[in-house]
């Protein structure tokens, strides 16, 4: 997975004027400044998905460890 460290910056006010130009370049991380202070991170879609389909691997991982040492019930096909 690639690092969420922007690889640049934008003001908020620039985005009003030059919006193309930066979902252009959401390639890589974009940190949206206001008053020179971060309040958001433009990503790229497929960066995006990479990050739900990592944060759903840890949630998973996280239930998996919680219910290892449950107690095991026998199932039988038919009862299903």
């Amino acid at each position: 997975m690639e690092t969420l460290i922007p690889q640049a910056s934008v003001d908020i006010e620039d985005l009003k004027t030059c919006l193309e130009a930066i979902v252009a370049s959401a390639d890589r991380p974009v940190a949206i400044l206001q008053d020179s202070k971060p309040v958001a991170l433009l990503v790229s879609v497929g960066l995006w998905d990479t990050l739900c389909e990592t944060l759903e691997d840890i949630e998973l991982c996280h239930l998996v460890k919680t219910r290892q040492n449950d107690p095991v019930v026998a199932v039988k096909l038919s009862d299903l």
